[in-house]
């Protein structure tokens, strides 16, 4: 029987080979980003200025977590820009991008090993898997189009190959001058931000609005393709984050439950962790809270921007140190240590400024946001986005002027939320009324 799939408006292949690698290579880009900071680990000292001096020791450490975190999300951008222009997938196809996920999945394992020694040879071998994976990249989109694999319609594949030719331009000069100083190699990353913003400058029309599949129907209007992307990469790595938070459970010296124990042995010794259960608890739901913020956030966005993209990287790459946080909190002392208390709440506050920059680009001039939004809706998001950093600020705050013990009560501003929302609702009573998909008909 006829279904009448003739008469649909959809992309020549919805379920094939191509949508699967581009899933598969998403969930191997989310995953390879988050499990970068699931290998830091703080090395345990007496005392919490001890403690807190190796975490100021770890700062480089981080340094190179933030470095490895934006480079994959850039080569998963390029990857998107490369298969939104890309219909079809054959074998060969399948193997280069193979080739580049390899690279991204080893990346973890350099980046800790360069973490804990910046040698020579842990340079080369943070930057060589890059450098590999730009370059099987660029590979990929040459193969696509000497083969036809492309989609009717697809142009700028001379400006998308100098795009991609960026990042193992800025990997080479790092390689070459590794030999001589891990740290002039070092410097040399910072040569990628700047080529990219005068690429972006020159022209910013390349980034904001990719040529084929842009936009898909939904409904009465449409989504933009890259902006759906987006949001389930982000969902991947909220996803991962909320899994390994329970791998801190008990800290970095804590002793695996044997066979062995008695019943009794064994609920003692679940009972002299139960600070650790409360903490994982605490934060599941506070980056549970976070993931329905950046869901309201990205509810209403309906245009995508490459500053928006930046934004967003940068806040993932905060949650993604959420069980860094966490593991940091317990091993300083859990509440019973102001050191550990502040700390754990810092993390929490970067995660809620990262987020709140997310939303306030979007609403900025209305750039991301559906035209029909109004003033109020986006002052009650503002004072939202306040708020939640003041909380945090006002935790972290009480946990370092109170002594060790009494630490624990900076988390009872978490109370504040929900009284602060309250009010913001009550002066502000249309906040919620967002229209229903409305920037979709007026795109």
């Amino acid at each position: 029987m006829d279904s009448g799939g003739d008469d649909l408006d959809i992309d020549p292949q919805p379920v094939g080979v191509r949508g699967r690698i581009v899933a598969l290579s998403d969930n191997v880009f989310g995953f390879a980003a988050t499990l970068l900071a699931a290998r830091l680990v703080l090395p345990i000292v007496e005392g919490d200025r001890a403690n807190i001096e190796v975490l100021f020791d770890r700062f480089s450490t981080i340094g190179i977590y933030i470095f490895g975190f934006l480079v994959i999300g850039y080569q998963w951008w390029r990857h998107h820009q490369v298969f939104d222009r890309i219909e079809r997938a054959d074998t060969w196809l399948i193997l280069i991008n193979f080739v580049m996920l390899a690279c991204i999945a080893f990346m973890p394992y350099p980046t800790s090993v360069l973490g804990e020694s910046q040698v020579r040879v842990a340079a080369l071998l943070y930057v060589v898997p890059l450098f590999v994976s730009s370059l099987a990249l660029i590979g990929l989109w040459l193969y696509a189009r000497r083969r036809s694999l492309t989609a009717p319609g697809a142009d700028g594949g001379q400006h998308l190959l100098s795009h991609l030719l960026i990042l193992p331009g800025v990997l080479l000069l790092s390689m070459a001058l590794i030999p001589f100083s891990v740290t002039a190699g070092a410097v040399a990353w910072i040569a990628l931000p700047v080529a990219l913003i005068g690429a972006h400058l020159i022209d910013p029309a390349d980034d904001d609005d990719p040529p084929v599949r842009a936009r898909r129907h939904r409904g009465h209007g449409t989504v933009d393709h890259g902006l759906e992307r987006l949001v389930a990469y982000s969902d991947g790595i909220y996803a991962v984050v909320l899994t390994i938070i329970a791998e801190q459970l008990g800290g970095s010296e804590a002793e695996p439950m044997t066979d062995s124990l008695t019943s009794a042995e064994l609920w003692a010794q679940v009972q002299s962790q139960y600070d650790t259960f409360v903490a994982f608890g605490l934060t599941f739901y506070t980056v549970g809270l976070f993931w329905s913020v950046h869901a309201s956030i990205f509810g209403r966005i309906v245009r995508f921007r490459t500053p928006l993209l930046w934004l967003a990287l940068i806040h993932l790459m905060v949650i993604a140190l959420q069980p860094f946080g966490l593991s940091v909190f317990l091993d300083l002392g859990s509440a019973d240590s102001s050191a550990a208390t502040a700390t754990y709440l810092l993390f929490m506050l970067a995660a809620s400024l990262t987020l709140a920059l997310v939303g306030w680009y979007a609403d900025w001039g209305r750039r991301c946001v559906a035209a029909t939004t109004t003033h109020s809706q986006v002052v009650a998001r503002r004072w939202q986005s306040a708020t939640a950093a003041g909380i945090f600020c006002l935790g972290a705050l009480i946990a370092v002027i109170t002594d060790d013990g009494n630490s624990g009560w900076a988390f009872a501003v978490f109370a504040l939320f929900s009284i602060t929302d309250r009010l913001i609702r009550r002066r502000y009573p249309d906040a919620d009324d967002l229209p229903d998909e409305a920037g979709f008909a007026t795109t």
